[in-house]
């Protein structure tokens, strides 16, 4: 294969198994938001087990007998101390928890690889892993799992494993990003979300208006993405009587910015931190802004129920993609239309790339806090304050 061939170095052996190196490219995620990290392990085990499909190899057991693989990461997690789990298991239960990973993806992505040899990394089977994920798989679901999959064969090419990625063949066709433009919420149909947000929910089990409401404010007045929301620390939201309220918001890549919260959200978290205090005691500065009524904090499924049920109890029709990120759209796009510049406006939602903020308007605007304090979801807010 000559991928495997270096010039001034000797060749790996072809027949090594791949898992040889999960474990060192894991700790090179490190610097990536713990969401990547759990993303990036699931998508491995989905290409790794395309490939072994399309090569015809055997794939493990525990892969295909879901409660056999339950077993095992049960055992791992609650006996290792006592020696009753493998060395490769203990090793796997420390990675899973140094880098605040799920066990069972660690084990299912360490499984799949193991099965594989670095010569089964040739493009030829790689391409075809692809088009076999794609004939099941939505655009952005492909892009997702091979960007995964890139990273994982860049590390082994900066190790010199492999002398070029796979994935830079010229027969792989990777569909490319959407180019349709977002489709904001109007003024209207913001207000609705809001107004539903805020009346208790007669058929749920536990309703939680104050934070529903305080939940769908926030995503729609700052634009955060939901892996921002999920992550933010009570301590994370700073009210200062001179530079006002903002919020400490570590966005992809880890890095990190800093996003004006206006006074009638604020109001809106208030009641919100009241009626948790109430409802669930006290909650210490490190614990998680927002919480389910488990106080425990959302994770991405439980997030994305929570505001899609609020979408269709207020009419409001659904976005294409996550109902979450379509606020994230809505923010920037009123944002822009209240007076922000597409540089500010890029800054708040933390893109890397001008091109990304770009599918919006471009419009001049005077500043960061300006943008916030002008949103248009301070007055919808403050109409439903004066209702209440």
């Amino acid at each position: 294969m000559a991928g495997l061939v270096f010039d001034d170095a000797a060749p790996p052996d072809p027949h090594a198994p791949v898992s040889a190196w999960f474990d060192e490219w894991v700790e090179s995620l490190s610097g990536k938001a713990k969401l990547t990290r759990v993303a990036y392990v699931a998508d491995i085990e989905k290409i790794a087990v395309a490939l072994l499909e399309v090569l015809d190899k055997p794939i493990p057991e525990l892969l295909v007998d879901s409660g056999a693989l339950a077993r095992r990461v049960t055992d791992v997690e609650e006996v290792p101390a006592a020696g009753l789990a493998g060395q490769r298991d203990r090793e796997l239960l420390m990675l899973a928890r140094r880098f605040e990973l799920p066990l069972a993806s660690v084990v299912r992505a360490e499984l799949s690889l193991s099965a594989l040899e670095l010569i089964d990394l040739a493009p030829r089977g790689v391409v075809r892993a692809v088009n076999r994920i794609a004939a099941q798989s939505s655009p952005a679901r492909v892009r997702r799992v091979t960007s995964s999959f890139s990273s994982f064969m860049r590390y082994l090419v900066g190790q010199q494993v492999l002398a070029a990625s796979p994935l830079e063949s010229p027969a792989l066709d990777l569909p490319g990003p959407s180019k349709r433009a977002p489709k904001a919420l109007t003024n209207a149909e913001l207000a609705s979300l809001f107004t539903t947000a805020a009346e208790i929910d007669v058929r749920a089990r536990d309703p939680w208006p104050e934070r529903d409401l305080a939940v769908v404010a926030f995503l729609a007045s700052t634009g955060l993405r939901e892996s921002e929301l999920i992550s933010l620390k009570n301590a994370d939201l700073v009210d200062d009587p001179i530079s006002g309220c903002r919020v400490q918001v570590l966005g992809k890549g880890s890095k990190s910015r800093t996003v004006p919260v206006h006074p009638e959200v604020l109001a809106v978290l208030r009641r919100y931190q009241a009626s948790r205090l109430e409802k669930l005691g006290p909650s210490l500065r490190r614990e998680p802004l927002f919480v389910r009524s488990s106080n425990q904090a959302f994770n991405p499924p439980s997030l994305y129920r929570l505001v899609e049920q609020l979408f269709v109890r207020a009419g409001v029709p659904k976005r294409q993609g996550s109902m979450v990120h379509s606020l994230r759209h809505s923010f920037a796009t009123h944002a822009l239309d209240s007076g922000a510049s597409v540089v500010e406006v890029q800054r708040l939602l933390g893109h890397e790339s001008l091109q990304t903020t770009q599918r919006y308007l471009d419009v001049v605007g005077e500043g960061l806090a300006a943008a916030v304090a002008s949103h248009s979801t301070r007055g919808l807010l403050r109409e439903l304050e004066d209702d209440s």
